[in-house]
């Protein structure tokens, strides 16, 4: 009946369907009767004199007819019967269904067990395809509502309770060889040694399907909330040769093959990336032999059929998602499937999902869009590519194509479309103009798929950009050609309230449009709160809300107009306020419907709320440049969530780049939800510039990980180029009585300083002498003696790199206090980036009545109780020929007996007019506090 659900009528059929070993036809009813039409109408959902479905009216012995028919040539009857008999026990099991029932996954989980690391499918859901039902179709897309699909939905190991083996984790020490190898491939006329675990993998891998026949098809398949644009995963595959695969080499694929695909979906179920391998002789990653006979048994079975078997060594696939899913959960899923004429198999190895391939061995290569810059001709459509590399040799670019959409079939009214190259950095671009499209399409919207085609070994290998839904999720919505989109006068916008999770909705139209009749918003990701708040009276007279529940809100026309009457502005504005809970990674998304008066969607418009309920409350953050580079980040916080927090791990950075390690931390104890106890979280961020934000979205979880909330930590990287262990500046080699010094300059790592400027700030002191050493440019400006301008050799080079630099020697003159101040600065694009400020304690000129002066001055302490005093004597006698020969100390400040010096460090003490002793050293009896003394000579 058509308002009956499938699930009904199976039941109601069920003993039909159960009986076996029907001998004789039960029932004979013309297909051209009313009822039958009625029925192929509702099964096959299509109108009464379409032609979409094919109908095969069959009598047969019984159900397992075929299988008999199939292999008959190549097996004794007590074999069919054996593998007849294991066919019905598969049907017969009832563990297997309820296994298949019980879903493991939830959402807003990051990918996990990609590896098959945990020995099972933790992680994973799976799939069976039923064995009567003709196989499953390639190459125009897989239908997914088949009759026989099981949904995607089981936890645990199930290949103890499925017969056939159908998803198995491996090693299983049953199935490889002592090598760890496939067991069909080894036995191959030519053998190939297949490793059943990725060689860049760990300790195991998944085989889904198995090497036999009867029309079986499987899928694995996980949920999971992406972090990141790159995806990726290992693969093999084994796949029997089918009638329509190769003849002598010539190969032609039909659809009726057995096959591997891989599928990745977003959220509203759009398909964004699609593989289809098929057994292709004419691609250089896949190779052939023949099975050694048709009397070939493997597990004590004997039914093959000697023909060839086409198979794929492991591969690393790298897929580019688009930007708008980060945030947002994603199912991945892999599905084998023997050929829709019963004869032949086919299986697949699958490896390090979401690990990434390291390593060397075999690339499928990459193709992705990067953008297209702008949804209206004229405009640009631009990729990167990798080219695939096989057994160590890679591929040469031959082209790169784009191919049109509408709705999912190929447009090839337009084009063909050539690209600008960049082959320096495996890049590319087409520009599309108004002229590439003479005549307007109708309808206008496409979506775009780029193919660039790489020779290899002799063959060539197609690498796509993603599936055909486009580089924008949803159909042919990439690019418009005369901008007419009829959307880009429908659009819904939210004004910000003071909680981040309720806002207030704005809704635009085309002004006075007239055939509105319901607007629906529904959650996409959270869900509503209700009740709505504040509607917006000036519109009580144009509307009313109909229906409002944590799934659906939806804007009516107010009773009895048959239409939502549009203001004479087109706009709704803070029509309501609307609360929502917070989504993965806080971003909450409300898509909107507005449909017309015969029921027909207008337009849809998908609104984002970033929806942030606080589970921590920030205390402090603390940043520290560290020696050598990156940063030392203390974050300190208090635990307002619903439960003790355990850890803490990094789930997205913002923008991409930056590396935090470590990226989780657990906390030992937990942090107590009691709004008091502090925790810190302490960790390291490298490869970020300096005066940049780097935002953190953080996951905070519970000790039995049942729970967890997310917070977003903003860091404003300081600029640490200034910083003490990147740059300093400093002195050495000094005299305070003539004043001159060695500037030494410390550059860790900076780059791009123009220059170096010494500048005097102290009034009245000037440079006397600026005395560069080789490999340094510049001067004093004599026009300006305060300063001295440092370049590299040749001026037009930056300033080095080096721990111990020694630009010049500098003498200053002008002095009149014992302190002088100069100051370097770091000059980038004349601007000044970076200063260090230098004292100097140089002694000024005595008065003109004073015959002698003391200058470096230097006091060491003595464990016994006495201290060393080092300093020079300067002799201004107003005498030229007065020469200091002896000197004597009398001190004031504590009463201790006179030091009469008759030396210095070169021998007897001669010291001419304007002339300065070498360093005098003489000891003192006192251990600490002050001593005064005068000095004559």
């Amino acid at each position: 009946k058509g308002d009956e659900s499938p699930e009904n009528a199976m039941l109601k059929n069920k003993a039909f369907f159960e009986m076996e070993d029907l001998r004789t036809t039960t029932l004979q009813y013309p297909s051209s009767a009313p009822k039958f039409v009625e029925g192929k109408k509702y099964a096959w959902q299509i109108n009464i004199g379409e032609n979409l479905s094919q109908l095969f009216l069959v009598t047969l012995k019984d159900e397992y007819e075929h299988v008999r028919h199939d292999l008959n040539p190549h097996m004794s009857e007590s074999e069919i019967d054996e593998y007849i008999r294991k066919l019905k026990k598969e049907k017969q099991n009832v563990i297997l269904p309820n296994i298949l029932r019980t879903v493991s996954r939830t959402i807003n989980q990051p990918c996990q067990n990609g590896g098959f690391e945990l020995g099972d499918f933790s992680n994973w859901d799976g799939g069976l395809w039923g064995t009567t039902f003709g196989g499953l179709p390639i190459g125009i897309g897989l239908n997914l509502n088949n009759s026989g699909y099981i949904s995607p939905s089981y936890s645990g190991s199930i290949q103890s309770d499925n017969y056939w083996g159908r998803h198995v984790i491996l090693p299983d020490g049953n199935w490889e060889t002592s090598g760890g190898f496939d067991p069909i491939l080894s036995q191959l006329t030519t053998p190939f040694n297949l490793s059943v675990v990725s060689p860049n993998g760990g300790n195991f891998s998944l085989r889904l399907g198995n090497p036999y026949r009867f029309k079986g098809s499987e899928s694995i398949s996980q949920t999971f909330l992406v972090s990141s644009q790159n995806f990726s995963f290992s693969y093999a595959f084994v796949l029997q040769e089918s009638h329509s695969n190769c003849q002598n080499g010539t190969c032609m694929v039909n659809g009726s093959e057995s096959f591997f695909l891989v599928r990745i979906l977003d959220n509203n179920q759009n398909e964004i990336y699609r593989l289809e391998e098929v057994g292709f002789a004419n691609n250089p990653f896949i190779s052939f032999s023949s099975l050694p006979s048709s009397n070939f048994q493997f597990k004590g079975q004997n039914f093959y059929i000697s023909q060839k078997v086409f198979y794929r060594d492991w591969s690393c696939v790298n897929v580019l998602l688009p930007p708008d899913v980060i945030g947002e959960n994603v199912t991945v899923e892999f599905i084998t499937a023997d050929c829709n004429a019963s004869g032949h198999w086919g299986y697949a190895y699958i490896d390090n999902v979401c690990q990434g391939c390291t390593g060397t061995g075999n690339n499928n290569g990459f193709n992705g869009i990067n953008s297209v810059s702008t949804n209206c001709v004229p405009l640009q459509v631009c990729g990167a590519y990798q080219p695939p590399v096989l057994n160590g040799v890679t591929g040469t670019l031959q082209n790169v194509t784009l191919q049109l959409y509408r709705n999912g079939s190929p447009v090839t009214t337009y084009g063909p479309f050539t690209p600008t190259i960049n082959a320096s950095n495996n890049t590319y671009c087409f520009n599309l103009s108004s002229s590439d499209f003479p005549s307007p399409p109708n309808p206008d919207g496409f979506d775009v798929v780029t193919t660039a085609n790489f020779s290899l070994n002799g063959g060539t290998v197609p690498v796509s950009s993603g599936s055909l839904s486009g580089t924008v999720p949803g159909q042919n919505n990439d690019f418009f050609v005369n901008c007419l989109n009829p959307c880009d006068s429908f659009k819904a916008s939210v004004d910000i309230n003071s909680d981040l999770c309720c806002v207030k909705l704005n809704l635009n139209q085309p002004a006075s449009f007239a055939n509105l009749k319901n607007i629906v918003l529904t959650p996409i990701s959270g869900s509503f709160v209700t009740p709505i708040t504040n509607f917006n009276s000036l519109y009580s007279s144009n509307l009313s809300i109909s229906t409002v529940s944590s799934s659906n809100i939806t804007i009516s026309p107010k009773i009895p107009n048959p239409n939502i009457i549009v203001p004479a502005n087109g706009s709704f504005t803070n029509l309501f306020n609307i609360c929502i809970t917070p989504g993965p990674n806080n971003n909450s998304k409300i898509a909107v419907t507005w449909s017309d008066l015969q029921n027909n969607v207008i337009c849809k418009d998908t609104i984002v709320v970033n929806c942030v309920k606080a589970c921590i409350k920030k205390d402090s953050l603390s940043i520290v440049c560290k020696n050598g580079g990156g940063f030392n980040v203390k974050h300190y916080f208090k635990n307002i969530a619903s439960f003790p927090i355990s850890g803490v791990e990094v789930v997205n950075i913002n923008p991409p780049g930056p590396i935090v390690n470590p990226n989780s931390f657990s906390f030992s104890p937990n942090i107590p939800n009691d709004g008091t106890t502090q925790g810190v979280y302490s960790f390291d961020i490298s490869n970020v510039g300096s005066n940049k934000t780097v935002c953190l979205a953080l996951k905070y979880k519970s000790p039995d990980t049942c729970c967890y909330c997310f917070d977003t930590l903003c860091i404003n990287i300081p600029a640490c180029e200034c910083d003490t262990t990147t740059l300093k500046a400093y002195i050495r080699n000094g005299n305070t009585g003539s004043c001159c010094y060695d500037l030494i300059l410390k550059n860790i790592n900076v780059t791009d300083f123009d220059r170096v400027d010494v500048t005097s700030i102290t009034p009245g002191v000037y440079f006397t002498t600026a005395n560069l050493n080789s490999g340094w440019l510049g001067g004093l400006d004599y026009s300006n003696p305060t300063n001295i301008a440092i370049y590299n050799d040749p001026f037009t080079s930056k300033i080095p790199v080096g721990n111990n630099l020694n630009p010049l020697r500098f003498c200053l003159s002008g002095y009149s206090t014992n302190q002088q101040t100069i100051v370097v600065k770091w000059i980038r694009n004349n601007n000044v980036a970076c200063t260090d400020t230098i004292n100097l304690n140089c002694l000024p000129p005595p008065p003109p009545s004073q015959c002698v002066n003391i200058s470096d001055e230097s006091i060491i302490c003595n464990p016994n109780n006495t201290i060393t005093y080092k300093f020079r004597i300067t002799n201004y006698s107003s005498s030229p020929s007065f020469v200091i020969r002896t000197a004597k100390l009398t001190f004031t400040t504590p009463s201790i007996p006179d030091i009469t010096i008759t030396n210095d460090a070169s021998g007897l003490l001669s010291i001419m007019n304007g002339g300065t002793s070498d360093v005098i050293t003489v000891t003192i009896p006192i251990s600490n506090g002050q001593f005064c003394f005068q000095i004559g000579a």
